[in-house]
């Protein structure tokens, strides 16, 4: 393609006639910024850039400040709108406290109204959204399908009740209780319609924002089990969809397995996914092959900063003070094996819309060569398990403190990690990248904060638990 800015092109619409060597460079400028980005106005930045790039446009000593200079005389860089400052929207309630009008949190005088500021949130999510990341609706629903195609193998789309009737030899109370799970006033069932009731009881932006928020939720935790299957954390490590009722009622979203000689992350079944309120599990094979660690995996895309964010991780804070246990009860492991229900520590994973971005480019262009190859050695891996690893250690700490011991296995699964990466060079680099970054400052802060607002509840029991998150279902 011929870029040469002189009279051998066709000049642009518009394009000035100059006699002066500034003038002149001023011209080159137009003539290629306009060959190279027509739908695009030149900038000052673009200017100065082009010409710190292009030296032989500087003809006879002219400095780019002269250039520059030109192309305003000229009108052809247009001046900046003027910034039009905004109030600042007032997010601000009271509350009362038996005499106290504003609960007060170190100093803190006020508080942010929570359904506002989500609301807030989710409209710059869903702008980000629409404007940088899917091109429309369409583009969205076509991958948001392929996400689904990857990690199939347990899907939760597929799950039937048959899946949950093959653990009737080891639940107890058999199929009884199996069906109670399913179809009892609290069962998945019943949850599922409710979900179902609310999304129809939605109104145009809202019911449209609620399914593209599921989609892109689902696109996310695809996203990270192709991740980790296709060896992000070498062999050893894989993750899989859970069930529906781990999803739901225990949220628990994920499994990832972690085995001593090779391993392989297994989804728990649709009832696991739905009933107990994590997206991820960690698990960790010992010699025993039937001995396992699991590290339940909330995962949130709405950022470490976001309201979504604090209140998943109040939730387990929350459970862990009060001694309870997340469990997961339908699931089969890496060899298609069921398992007894057993207990996991639970952790939150987020992404931000940059994530999301990357996840769905992949996705999108799964199919076109060295597509794998650059989400294999993808900079997220690294991020995803310092936040494991980070928050295994500060959860292990508070569950220390509050002498639930759980923290057994959150302090477990950080030193099987470091046991794998002995012999594992690509997980051994992680750790070796590992640091102290805005997750550990971040979740100091909010462990602080929780921690105050524990002891204003012991001193008045009834006061807003939701402040304190709520976990989706302990189970002791």
């Amino acid at each position: 393609m011929n870029l040469n800015p002189f009279n051998t092109e066709p000049k642009p619409d518009g394009a000035k006639v100059f006699s002066s060597k500034a003038g002149i460079a001023a011209n080159k400028v137009h003539i290629k910024w306009t060959a190279d980005n027509p739908d695009t106005e030149l900038t000052e930045d673009s200017a100065r850039d082009m010409l710190a790039k292009k030296k032989s446009f500087l003809i006879g000593g002219i400095t780019i400040d002269e250039v520059v200079a030109e192309l305003k005389k000229e009108n052809i860089i247009k001046p900046p709108a003027p910034v039009v400052k905004e109030k600042p929207v007032s997010v601000v309630k009271e509350v009362i406290l038996h005499e106290t009008q504003f609960r007060k949190l170190d100093g803190l005088k006020t508080i942010e109204d929570d359904d506002l500021k989500k609301r807030l949130e989710e409209n710059r999510f869903f702008d980000a959204v629409e404007k940088d990341i899917f091109k429309n609706d369409a583009e969205l629903e076509v991958i948001y399908q392929r996400s689904l195609t990857l990690g199939k193998e347990n899907s939760s789309e597929e799950e039937t009740d048959e899946y949950y009737n093959e653990f009737a030899d080891i639940v107890k109370g058999g199929k009884d209780a199996i069906k109670e799970d399913l179809y009892g006033p609290k069962g998945l069932k019943a949850r599922q319609q409710e979900f179902k009731a609310k999304m129809a009881a939605m109104e145009g932006p809202e019911a449209i924002r609620a399914e593209k928020s599921k989609k892109i939720a689902t696109i996310i935790e695809r996203s990270v089990t192709y991740g980790a299957n296709m060896g992000w954390y070498g062999n050893s490590v894989t993750i899989e969809p859970t069930s529906q009722f781990d999803d739901v009622k225990r949220g628990v979203d994920e499994v990832l397995e972690i085995r001593k000689e090779s391993s392989i992350a297994v989804s728990t079944s649709q009832f696991d996914d739905v009933k107990r309120g994590v997206d991820e599990v960690l698990e960790t094979r010992k010699e025993v092959e039937s001995s396992f660690l699991a590290l339940g995996i909330d995962v949130t895309y709405r950022g470490l900063l976001s309201e979504q964010y604090k209140q998943k991780l109040f939730g387990i804070l929350r459970g862990i003070s009060k001694g309870h246990k997340t469990k997961i009860k339908y699931f089969k492991n890496h060899k298609g094996e069921k398992m007894k229900e057993f207990a996991v520590p639970k952790t939150i994973l987020y992404f931000n819309i940059n994530d999301v971005k990357d996840f769905a480019t992949m996705i999108k262009h799964i199919d076109e060569p060295g597509i794998m190859e650059s989400f294999k050695n993808t900079p997220q891996k690294f991020a995803i398990m310092n936040q494991m690893i980070i928050q295994c250690e500060k959860l292990a700490a508070f569950a220390e403190e509050s002498k639930n011991d759980i923290f057994k296995k959150y302090k477990d699964i950080v030193s099987s990690i470091k046991e794998l990466s002995l012999k594992n060079p690509d997980l051994k680099k992680i750790l070796d990248a590992r640091h102290e970054d805005d997750v550990s400052t971040h979740m100091d802060y909010l462990i602080a904060e929780f921690k105050i607002l524990q002891k204003e509840e012991e001193k008045h029991p009834t006061y807003i638990e939701t402040d304190l998150g709520t976990d989706i279902e302990d189970v002791a």
